[in-house]
């Protein structure tokens, strides 16, 4: 009996631990897929820098 038991007891630590394993492997996969959320400065800057280079360019 107490050779079940700890056989019992190996088996709820191992799935304990897969549990764990597999739960941080989904919080990293959901952290990779989320999509970042203000794109936009990067878009603003952009478009300010090309605006600057084509004023100069007409000014020369």
């Amino acid at each position: 009996m107490a050779s079940f038991q700890s056989s019992q007891a190996i088996r709820i630590l191992f799935l304990e631990a897969l549990n764990e394993q597999m739960r941080q492997e989904a919080l990293r996969i959901q952290t990779l897929a989320t999509p970042r959320r203000f794109p936009w400065p990067r878009y603003i800057v952009s478009g300010l820098v090309c605006l600057v280079v084509w004023t100069c360019s007409w000014m020369h």
